[in-house]
């Protein structure tokens, strides 16, 4: 199971993943093939299904940001060829490997949907502020 952003309307899609050289291709129905929809995705947003639901039973993807505060979890899900697996590049803890803490996290969001929001150089700006002057996002015009 893989979800990407569709071309055409910038919605998530989820489903079977086929790729077409530079073309990424996802299909909506994973049914019987019959009435089978084709969406075309942007292959750079494409993430597969970890395997994993968070607190809310919603499915987590590769390029999720996740968090938990009582854990003080911030970060995107990432695969790791060091230790072949799914982890979360925390944003100021750097990578966690344990598969512990899954089903505790809450999706916040993708890094596709808004890249600049989700760079660990804005993120650590934005806690800064926050603990130096009290700013939050509401503050920002």
């Amino acid at each position: 199971m893989f979800k990407g952003k569709r071309l055409d309307n910038s919605e998530w899609v989820e489903g079977s993943l086929w790729l077409n050289g530079a073309r990424a291709l996802i299909r909506t129905d994973l049914g019987f093939p019959v009435g089978a929809s084709w969406c075309e995705v942007d292959p750079a947003s494409v993430g597969q299904f970890i395997g994993f639901l968070d607190k809310h039973g919603e499915r987590i993807f590769e390029g999720d940001v996740v968090t938990d505060e009582r854990l003080h979890i911030f970060g995107n899900v990432v695969y790791s060829d060091k230790n072949p697996s799914f982890i979360i590049n925390c944003f100021v803890n750097g990578p966690m490997y344990n598969d512990d803490y899954w089903e505790d996290l809450e999706i916040y969001g993708n890094i596709h949907d808004d890249p600049k929001r989700f760079s660990r150089t804005n993120f650590l700006v934005k806690m800064v502020k926050q603990a130096i002057f009290g700013e939050d996002e509401s503050d920002e015009t």
